[in-house]
């Protein structure tokens, strides 16, 4: 099968960290399915959901498959796409980039559902804190895509539930847990605006 770089670079920014003891987290999901992928990733706080289309189909079996991040990370081909079919040793999966062939172990580990904090519906629009290292992020996925727009980001806030960042490419969102303000802070101010009279 051969699915887009720029899909799976963008995903790699939501992988888990070395750090993270949940080792499957720490790459990317792709589902296969006869005609198409889903390509995941998560760390806990966010999400990126990614869909493409597979025309030509795929030599795997429909089933899910933890790609290393480590794997996504060593490839060189910066547009284009990557082909990735069954090894020859049992159990691994070879990644063909350009002329260098990768083969790997895929993580073992049973992925959380991540269906269940997608939001069904309209998102609420109530407004939401996002940690600023989150959204630069999702800038860089605008960047990943080559949209005009990596210089600012369309969040579709929806209160204490996942804000949703969408891109033109609308095989793509990533879902942002908000940063819950302690109930102890005040969410609203007053400017005094006299300090900034001329």
């Amino acid at each position: 099968m051969h699915i887009k770089t720029k899909y799976l670079k963008a995903a790699l920014l939501t992988v888990a960290g070395p750090k993270d003891t949940r080792d499957y987290l720490k790459g990317v999901l792709i589902e296969v399915y006869p005609n198409h992928v889903v390509i995941v990733s998560t760390d806990g706080t966010r999400l990126t959901l990614i869909r493409q289309e597979m025309d030509d189909g795929t030599s795997f079996r429909t089933g899910h498959y933890i790609i290393p991040a480590s794997v996504i990370k060593s490839i060189n081909n910066k547009i284009g796409e990557v082909e990735f079919h069954p090894s020859k040793d049992e159990g691994k999966i070879e990644m063909v980039d350009g002329p260098t062939a990768t083969v790997f172990e895929p993580i073992d580990g049973k992925y959380p559902n991540f269906r269940n904090i997608i939001p069904r519906g309209r998102t609420s629009g109530i407004g939401a804190n996002y940690k600023t290292s989150y959204v630069a992020d999702a800038g860089k996925v605008s960047n990943l895509l080559g949209e005009s727009r990596g210089d600012y980001v369309h969040i579709c806030q929806n209160g204490n539930a996942a804000g949703v960042v969408r891109y033109k490419d609308e095989n793509v969102i990533i879902l942002i847990m908000p940063w819950i303000t302690p109930i102890t802070e005040d969410p609203t101010t007053e400017i005094n605006a006299g300090i900034y009279a001329t």
